[in-house]
């Protein structure tokens, strides 16, 4: 029986333990503190050991935002700090998938925060320049607008939208022809006014 009792407090101490480590939730200074030790890395030339340093400065910063939004949510810089996880998972990290889900979660939980058009925006952006499915990114452009008809963004979108799957020398060869003709258009409409 004594036995039994000394394994049982083993593992209950281990597992205080454990989730005493795993439930710390950084503080706002710890943040901004972690956030100025990725500027100063960013600031750095780069070569190989400092983009693995900053590769673990951003996983580190990444996961104490998430951390504090997780446990703070109506904290208004749980916001901010989910918004930058999505950010440094997509441009730094190239993990676009977890990208998506955070952009998600603030589209589902903020519905009416500034913060959602663009999470929704960048959705759309990402389903069609990282992943090429041009179905989602058509349905992410196509909320947005619908949900933010008044947003100074709803005309890209729009363009967005009118381009999808169609690379950027396509777009601009577009563009270069509707100019082109405008010109044209423009020209004889002012011969003939001339005549």
């Amino acid at each position: 029986m004594n036995k039994f009792h000394f394994i049982f407090c083993l593992f209950l101490a281990f597992g205080m333990f454990a989730c005493d480590s795993s439930t710390k939730v950084p503080t706002q200074e710890e943040i901004a503190s972690l956030e100025a030790k990725l500027n100063d890395a960013l600031s750095r030339p780069t070569n190989t050991l400092q983009n693995e340093e900053m590769n673990g400065i951003i996983r580190e910063l990444v996961a104490a935002y998430e951390s504090f939004a997780n446990a703070k949510a109506e904290d208004p810089a749980s916001l901010g700090y989910l918004y930058s996880a999505a950010e440094l998972y997509e441009t730094n990290l190239g993990e676009a998938t977890k990208a998506i889900g955070i952009f998600d979660q603030i589209i589902e939980n903020h519905p009416t925060h500034e913060k959602t058009a663009d999470a929704l925006f960048k959705k759309g952006y990402i389903y069609n320049n990282t992943f090429g499915d041009t179905a989602r990114a058509h349905a992410a452009y196509n909320e947005f607008i619908k949900r933010f008809p008044n947003h100074e963004m709803k005309k890209d979108a729009a363009f967005e939208i009118q381009n999808l799957g169609k690379s950027p020398e396509e777009i601009l060869n577009e563009i270069l022809r509707k100019k082109a003709t405008e010109d044209s258009a423009a020209a004889a409409s002012g011969a003939s006014v001339v005549e």
